[in-house]
């Protein structure tokens, strides 16, 4: 049976307007050598136009207001390399119509994309170890740094956040979160998103717990229990938590989560539902496949839905012409896959946990693919996604191409900072923290409902990897080569184990480059191609491992991980009075050298067997006084 939201709730707001389109100014942003603003339609009434830098809070004064019929705003003021988000306001008599719009002048390229922790549910593991590695490469080779973790699904999320917590404080750049499996899901608040409050009403699964590393989370203070599943009842002690908002604090970490728990529906195991799910992901982020730049709406509310000043269906107005520059094409949702796949769909439609009336139900997506890569949706009760064969998981589970879902109306999701390179976590993430100080949001804003089915760091626009580039030695250097398949330039990334990540070492405009100071031992590169979006934003492709063996030496850096630290001394001094070979060639410069023979005696390096050569930091054959002088002196020389 499907149901629709409560009455109550679904009047809030204006109702005036001809559609829902019409709370909402179609436009987006052109890059030249200053920034465009385009609206696809004459104004109705006076524009009011807001100009800030990406990242701010709230709104200045306006730089400008357009005219009736005026559909151009030319922005000569904006400065080259910076990123932009407009804000357009019209007053429509007794109502106001929004848009937003983000716009990048040549915005350089993002070096790195941050650190991501996957968090796995053990459950799968060794099965699809191979998938996983597989994500960690693509993820490095778009510039992450990828941290793991397991866990087990009857592990507490207490216990799972106090992991998160430690990976936290020891790693200042981690910015992302991937729960792949069953990772153990929080619940929190006290709340009715979707308005049923006879069998709806109270605590809903809240992801953005595991990102919130700053908020107090209690679970003192609830007590309800009118709703019909088990999950939903929040009574004290019980594990669920009291807050219904991620306010004040906020949510500082991007979380997306892929969970194939409890969908019989769909015939497979959770492991080969996942299995698949990682199979398409790489498919999407390598162009094995392309999405059509469009975005499809699949509309069954219209303005009887209202959020506030927006209807449901706002999310796919206001941000579909931002990424596309074209109207939102309003067709019916599965219809569209025929012609597909396309970026973007939006529905909206009366739901229960598996249907969404006019839209889709979660046996729609067992066979046949989603009709997008990312979709958004709302309808009563699936926003509840921990149920089972649960809509909003459903074209994750599917074959084909949907790779995100998000219960998205209440509140309105301001996505359009993927037009200039953000990823679908960002922008999620924004979601959760925004209120009306930057966006109509209407009822639900900064709600512990918000949430994201996917993983968080894809992108609107996706390259093909670049090649593994082939390796050649030239004396204690390396000399890489690749496929000349950019007009702008390479950047070389090189992975260093004490940074545990991919380092950038050098840039070229050539498709061959030369390492003059490999690591001792393996050394494993990246090239990533550079290209020009829309004049917007410099984005870099993936890239493909190659490796090659140094059989060198740093004097100092004894265990080799390409910095010089007072392990490094510790080790020297565990070694003193040790000789063995001399080094081909005595020295004690900051470069490489040839390694000696092994010496055949060895030192210690928490749990790893170091040979007692590398502590010979002049290569004399002897570990003195001198050689911890040498490594004293070179602390905190490193490798890039």
């Amino acid at each position: 049976m499907l149901f629709l939201f409560v009455i109550v709730v679904f009047f809030w707001g204006y109702a005036t307007a001809q559609s829902a389109a019409d709370y909402s100014i179609s436009a987006w942003a052109e890059s030249n050598n200053q920034l465009t603003i385009r609206l696809s339609e004459p104004a109705q009434a006076p524009t009011v136009v807001h100009r800030r830098l990406h990242g701010q809070v709230g709104w200045t004064d306006s730089i400008t207001t357009l005219p009736i019929g005026a559909n151009v705003f030319v922005d000569f003021s904006v400065q080259s390399g910076g990123c932009y988000e407009y804000r357009l306001k019209q007053n429509r008599g007794n109502y106001n119509a929004w848009g937003f719009v983000s716009g990048a002048l040549f915005l350089a390229p993002k070096v790195y994309s941050g650190t991501i922790l996957l968090l796995i549910d053990v459950f799968h593991l060794p099965a699809l170890q191979y998938e996983i590695n597989r994500l960690v490469d693509d993820l490095h080779g778009e510039g992450w740094k990828v941290l793991r973790i397991n866990v087990d699904r009857n592990q507490t999320p207490q216990f799972v956040k106090q992991k998160i917590d430690s990976v936290y404080r020891r790693h200042s750049d981690l910015s992302a979160l991937l729960l792949l499996g069953r990772v153990p899901v929080p619940y929190s608040g006290e709340i009715v998103p979707d308005g049923h409050t006879a069998d709806h009403w109270g605590a809903w699964p809240a992801d953005g717990y595991y990102g919130s590393m700053n908020g107090q989370w209690t679970d003192q203070t609830v007590n309800r229990t009118t709703a019909s599943r088990p999950e939903n009842r929040n009574v004290p002690g019980d594990g669920k938590f009291d807050q219904w908002s991620f306010a004040p604090a906020g949510v500082d970490l991007s979380v997306g989560r892929v969970d194939m728990f409890n969908m019989p529906a769909f015939g497979l195991s959770e492991t080969e539902l996942l299995r698949r799910y990682l199979d398409k992901n790489h498919a999407f982020r390598t162009r094995w496949f392309t999405a059509q730049p469009r975005g499809v709406l699949d509309d069954n509310f219209g303005t009887a839905a209202m959020n506030g000043e927006s209807p449901f269906s706002s999310t796919a107005h206001r941000n579909f012409p931002n990424f596309f520059r074209e109207n939102v094409w309003e067709t019916d949702y599965l219809s569209a896959r025929a012609t597909g796949p396309y970026l973007w769909a939006y529905g909206c439609g009366a739901g229960s946990y598996t249907s969404c009336a006019g839209v889709a139900s979660s046996g729609d997506f067992v066979n046949a693919s989603a009709p997008a890569v990312f979709n958004a949706m709302i309808g009563s009760y699936f926003g509840d996604w921990d149920s089972p064969n649960n809509l909003l998981r459903a074209p994750l589970a599917g074959p084909g191409w949907g790779l995100t879902n998000v219960w998205a109306g209440r509140p309105y999701f301001p996505l359009n900072e993927m037009a200039v390179g953000a990823t679908i976590g960002d922008v999620v993430r924004k979601t959760m923290n925004a209120t009306s100080i930057d966006y109509p949001m209407g009822y639900g804003e900064t709600m512990v409902h918000i949430a994201l089915m996917g993983d968080p760091t894809l992108r609107l626009h996706p390259l093909p990897p670049n090649p593994a580039p082939e390796i050649q030695p030239l004396g204690l250097s390396f000399q890489l080569v690749w496929p000349d398949n950019s007009t702008l330039g390479y950047k070389i990334y090189r992975y260093h184990p004490y940074e545990q990540r991919f380092t950038l070492v050098g840039e070229t405009s050539d498709n061959t480059w030369t390492d003059e100071r490999p690591l001792p031992g393996k050394n494993v590169y990246i090239v990533r191609s550079l290209f020009l979006q829309d004049n917007a934003y410099y984005h870099l492709s993936g890239g493909a491992k190659a490796s090659i063996q140094a059989d060198i030496l740093y004097p100092g850096d004894v265990n080799a991980d390409g910095i010089v630290t007072v392990e490094d001394f510790y080790l020297t001094a565990a070694a003193y009075g040790k000789s063995g070979t001399q080094r081909p060639e005595i020295g004690t410069l900051w470069r490489p050298y040839i390694a000696p023979e092994p010496w055949n005696d060895t030192v210690w390096y928490r749990e790893q067997i170091i040979d007692a050569s590398r502590t010979d930091a002049n290569g004399d054959g002897t570990v003195n006084l001198f050689d911890l002088a040498v490594t004293l002196n070179f602390r905190g020389n490193r490798l890039p």
